[in-house]
């Protein structure tokens, strides 16, 4: 299959609705547009057919590759670069649905030489069958591969460079339904759960990075804290700036999700259920909880994310019979 004719059949697997390539010239790159949401996002497409490995790995593994030696992946820096192949058949393994793998264009940007992007063949089996599936090189790329439906829901993780996992991702595909052989209202449906989902990831990677990666409450690091909203996100209007979130290990962030920690909107002293005080001996690690936190919240690298007072008051007031223990 030449470079324009896998072009071509990207375009009709994922809709001529959604995708516009524009300017093909050379097809390394074709640049078009990808709707999302009423929004055209500018794209720079570098695509290329998945064959068999051929490094005597045919069993497990396939490849696709830039089109030859002095070809390096450049492109207009208004346009978001996407690198992908296209597995839509073998000559060894049935493929149910045709699948998109990406790697990452940026790695491999300015490359004059030929090179080769690897795929396990379980990963495409996998998203083939399931429709997303994800894996890690040996050098530590995270590699997709999902079915083509989903690339507007891939593109909203790319641009916004946040990392959902995987089980995540699956779920909205298994509750989308994007692999019936229905319309593409599945695919929307999945695009605008990976959207929220897109929200909430980056909205807890900006909180923990305002508090350097430790939890307010216990200082604990190790890469276990998580972004908490105070003014919940289900909550109307909820903003997803790092003001309105504090960064909690994932005992702490459970406890406040669950309105066992309450925090006093002026002083941020941090103060406990009765009940966890109650049950703080049964074992070192229930003391530790408690006894081990901060009297008062710690504050933020940068004072403009400190939370706002009125974030607590609106938690308080949306969760008011929550919080009756209080007295």
């Amino acid at each position: 299959m030449s470079r324009l004719e896998v072009l071509k059949r990207i375009v009709d697997l994922v809709g001529r609705d959604r995708l516009l390539l524009t300017r093909i010239d050379d097809c390394w790159p074709a640049y078009g547009a990808l709707r999302l949401n009423g929004e055209s996002v500018q794209i720079a497409l570098f695509a290329g057919a998945i064959g068999l490995s051929s490094r005597n790995r045919d069993d497990v593994e396939r490849r696709f590759q830039n089109p030859s030696n002095n070809r390096p992946m450049e492109w207009d820096p208004h346009f978001l670069p996407l690198l992908i192949g296209l597995w839509d058949s073998d000559p060894l393994v049935l493929v149910r649905r045709p699948v998109l793998f990406a790697a990452n264009p940026d790695i491999r940007r300015g490359k004059s030489t030929r090179f080769s992007v690897f795929s396990k063949l379980t990963s495409l089996v996998l998203a083939s069958e399931k429709g997303w599936s994800e894996d890690v090189s040996s050098t530590g790329e995270v590699l997709y591969a999902f079915n083509p439906k989903l690339l507007p829901a891939f593109v909203e993780l790319s641009r916004n460079k946040v990392y959902v996992p995987e089980i995540s991702m699956t779920a909205v595909v298994d509750a989308s339904g994007v692999n019936s052989e229905a319309d593409q209202d599945p695919a929307e449906r999945a695009r605008r759960a990976t959207s929220a989902l897109v929200r909430s990831a980056k909205f807890g990677q900006n909180v923990v990075e305002a508090y350097g990666g430790f939890c307010a409450i216990c200082g604990l690091d190790f890469g276990l804290v998580q972004g908490a909203h105070i003014y919940p996100a289900s909550a109307p209007e909820s903003p997803d700036s790092p003001w309105n979130g504090i960064a909690l290990c994932c005992n702490h962030h459970a406890a406040f999700d669950k309105h066992q920690i309450w925090i006093n909107p002026e002083s941020r002293e941090v103060v406990f259920h009765p009940e966890l005080i109650s049950r703080r001996n049964l074992s070192d690690s229930c003391s530790a909880f408690i006894d081990h936190a901060r009297p008062t919240l710690a504050e933020p690298l940068t004072p403009q994310f400190r939370p706002r007072t009125e974030m607590f008051e609106q938690r308080y007031g949306y969760f008011q019979d929550k919080y009756l223990w209080l007295g």
